[in-house]
């Protein structure tokens, strides 16, 4: 089992490492797709690994050649230490839940949660 675990580490490794050789720093902050001579095509262009690879080519010279090196696993831990993606939090995942939860499974939730608290 560990040997599938370190060849899907693996994997995504050299994955990451392919993004990032691919890397093309984005336009300086404050330009986008409209702004003369720039080849920034930020706001028509998804938030996919390329965007966050090209962000922190841009932002993080130092971890997209961490990237390049293998040091990373994932575009995202990659982002996040770079400082351009914020880490999710339990917080706003609850709040997801709870507004697409029908009213049955809010009221149970509510009392598993009373319970909880009542020990």
């Amino acid at each position: 089992m560990d040997d599938q675990f370190r060849q899907g580490d693996e994997h995504r490794r050299r994955r990451v490492q392919e993004l990032a050789e691919q890397a093309v720093p984005l336009g300086a902050h404050g330009t986008n797709q409209h702004h003369r001579g720039s080849s920034n095509a930020t706001s028509s262009r998804s938030r996919d690994a390329a965007y966050w690879c090209d962000r922190i080519a841009r932002d993080r010279p130092d971890i997209l050649a961490a990237m390049q090196r293998g040091e990373y696993t994932s575009v995202r831990a990659a982002a996040i230490d770079a400082g351009v993606v914020k880490p999710d939090s339990p917080l706003p995942r609850l709040q997801r839940a709870w507004r697409q939860a029908s009213p049955a499974a809010r009221r149970k939730f509510t009392a598993n949660m009373n319970n909880d608290q009542n020990h």
